[in-house]
């Protein structure tokens, strides 16, 4: 092989890098948006938890389904921390 057809090579194999870690970043980043609703409740501790939980995983990836997990996740009560 000649010395500029390698360097090609490893610009390929670079961009290729890259790119895959842009693509991993990128599903990582939507699958923490997808479950947002569902982070947020358990941050908050949310009385129907779970029951934003089920909506999340079974109607989120209709876009209303996820609407509407991430307002009832916001706006739940939430159960008092108990001291200890």
């Amino acid at each position: 092989m000649k010395k500029d057809t390698r360097i090609h090579a490893w610009i390929y194999i670079i961009i290729g890098l890259v790119i895959a870690l842009a693509v991993w970043l990128l599903l990582g980043l939507v699958f923490l948006a997808y479950f947002l609703p569902s982070i947020i409740a358990y941050w908050r501790n949310a009385k129907r938890g779970l029951g934003i939980e089920i909506l999340n995983w079974t109607l989120g990836w209709t876009g209303l389904g996820w609407i509407g997990a991430l307002i009832w996740a916001v706006s739940d009560n939430v159960h008092e921390k108990k001291a200890v």
